[in-house]
């Protein structure tokens, strides 16, 4: 299906259909997202982080740089959380749960028929 301009790509699970997953940016590598608006803050694997070398600070890790489609955002306290769990069965780990603390600041709209997902401006 033909997709309007600037549509990030769904990532599919076959374990769990309606996981949002998309690929982002951390610290300008290349990393599985899922967009949970059930979670307020936003999440990282332990494992990351450390391969990243983000700094630790009070209850996580300081993201300077999260890219997530056209926007750039610092998470001052990501929480350490594995996120292996979800869907083993994926050809790359999810590596950052992105919570409402990012979310509400874009509109997030999904078209699953075009399988992508805009981030727009609120």
């Amino acid at each position: 299906a033909d997709r309007p301009p600037g549509g990030v790509p769904l990532v599919r699970s076959e374990r769990h259909p309606d996981l949002l997953l998309v690929h982002g940016r951390v610290g300008g590598r290349r990393v599985l997202m899922e967009l949970d608006t059930g979670k307020s803050r936003t999440v990282i694997d332990p494992g990351v982080a450390e391969a990243l070398d983000l700094s630790e600070v009070d209850r996580g890790v300081e993201i300077g740089d999260l890219l997530l489609g056209p926007h750039r955002f610092r998470v001052a306290s990501a929480k350490l959380v594995d996120l292996g769990g979800i869907d083993p069965d994926l050809e790359e780990p999810i590596a950052v749960g992105v919570g409402s603390d990012l979310l509400r600041r874009v509109v997030l709209v999904v078209d699953r028929d075009r399988e992508s997902a805009w981030f727009l401006e609120r």
